[in-house]
């Protein structure tokens, strides 16, 4: 199974209830064989449901990159407003997290 099939069944699987985070996290870590740590299994979980399209969005943006380099082309605009849409996003997100703990 492919590490975001991974991250959509315990994901889905917390929101529903089934199984709690951490636990989630925990097992999480070990399916990715290394590819997460606990900490980075929790961040994929409270992101699950946008992180396939997310990845598309990044392996898009590599090719039009590399595309565009290849052709002595400067990096696509498109590429770097999402840049900066991903990055305002991760900011929020730490922000919402900092928020939850302070609670």
């Amino acid at each position: 199974m492919a590490l975001i099939d991974d991250i959509e069944f315990y994901g889905s699987r917390v929101d529903a209830g089934d199984i709690d985070r951490a636990q989630a996290a925990q097992l999480l870590a070990q399916a990715s064989g290394g590819g997460l740590t606990v900490l980075g299994a929790e961040q994929a979980i409270d992101t699950w449901k946008g992180q396939r399209a997310r990845g598309e969005q990044m392996l898009a943006d590599v090719v039009d990159t590399l595309r565009a380099l290849d052709n002595g082309r400067p990096v696509p605009e498109h590429v770097r407003q999402n840049m900066r849409s991903r990055a305002r996003e991760d900011c929020l997100r730490m922000i919402r997290r900092i928020s939850r703990e302070d609670s």
